[in-house]
């Protein structure tokens, strides 16, 4: 019983300085490059033959392929 009062203490101060850890000490959290919008689907767009009646538009893309 000795023995756990004498580090009792420091168990203390090792408990104390994981838990007061503020949030302006933590790092700031990862933001990934994000890569600008590319035109590759426009282009291609633009090499299609369609009738002239009809439209060809883009209506979705995938922005964790760019």
């Amino acid at each position: 019983m000795k023995h756990l009062t004498t580090i009792a203490p420091a168990l203390a101060m090792m408990l104390f300085s994981l838990f007061s850890i503020r949030a302006e000490d933590a790092p700031a959290p990862w933001q990934p490059k994000m890569a600008a919008a590319s035109d590759d689907a426009d282009n291609m767009i633009k090499g299609y033959k369609v009738p002239a009646d009809l439209k060809v538009e883009l209506f979705a893309a995938e922005p964790l392929l760019a």
